[in-house]
C-alpha cells in the first residue's frame, strides 16, 4: 500500500507552535521543579503542601492546554474517520452479501450432491453435515468460543502474554492480596500524597 501524502504534516512546525503557545507553562514548570528539587528535610509540612498544590495546579493547567491544543487535530481525525466509515460501509455490506451468497451456493451444491435416503416411513433424510473437502473457496478454521478459568492451564499460554498484560494482572493481584504473594515478583513500598 502506498504511503499517503494527502495531508503534509510539518511536525517541526507543530512542535514550534506548541512550544511558543505554552512558553508560560514551561517557565512555570521549570521554576517549580527547581523549587521542588531544592527542598530539604528542614522544610515545614506547610511548605511541602504548598509546593505539592502548585505542582498539581500546573499539571491541571498543562492537561487543559493539551486538550485545547489537540482539539483541531481530533476534529480533523474525526472527519477522516467519518469519511472512510461512510466509504467502507457499502464495501462491507457487499462483502457480507457476497459471502452469504457463496455460502448458500456452496451449501446448496453440497446438499444437491448428498445422497438422498428414503426411510421406511417415506420420509426423506439427507447426509448429516457437509464434508469440508466439498466446500471450495472456504477454509475451515477454529475459534475460541468459551473458556473456564478454573481449569485453564495458564502455563501453556504464558508465552503469549505481553509484559503490559502481565503487569496489569500483577497490579490487580496486589490490590486484592497485597505484596509478597507471588514468586518471581519484586515489590517496593511507595509513599504517595493523598
Amino acid at each position: 500500500m502506498a504511503k499517503s501524502n494527502l495531508f503534509y504534516i510539518d511536525e517541526e512546525s507543530i512542535l514550534r507552535t506548541l512550544s511558543d503557545a505554552n512558553l508560560g507553562l514551561k517557565k512555570r514548570r521549570d521554576a517549580l521543579l527547581r523549587k521542588q528539587q531544592s527542598l530539604s528535610g528542614k522544610v515545614s509540612t506547610a511548605e511541602l503542601d504548598e509546593v505539592i498544590g502548585q505542582l498539581r495546579r500546573l499539571r491541571k493547567d498543562a492537561t487543559n492546554a493539551r486538550a485545547s491544543d489537540g482539539r483541531s487535530f481530533r476534529q480533523a481525525s474525526k472527519i477522516v474517520k467519518e469519511f472512510f466509515d461512510e466509504f467502507l460501509a457499502p464495501l462491507d455490506a457487499g462483502i457480507e452479501a457476497t459471502t452469504r451468497l457463496a455460502r448458500d451456493r456452496t451449501q446448496a451444491n453440497a446438499s444437491a450432491s448428498a445422497p438422498v435416503i428414503v426411510t421406511s416411513q417415506g420420509e426423506i433424510a439427507c447426509e448429516a453435515g457437509v464434508q469440508t473437502e466439498r466446500l471450495t473457496g472456504w477454509v475451515e478454521t477454529w475459534a475460541v468460543s468459551d473458556f473456564d478459568l478454573n481449569t485453564l492451564d495458564l502455563n501453556m499460554l504464558k508465552g503469549y502474554f505481553t509484559d503490559y498484560q502481565i503487569n496489569m494482572a500483577l497490579k490487580k493481584h496486589l490490590e486484592v492480596h497485597g505484596p509478597n504473594q507471588i514468586r518471581g515478583v519484586s515489590y517496593q513500598r511507595e509513599l504517595k500524597p493523598r
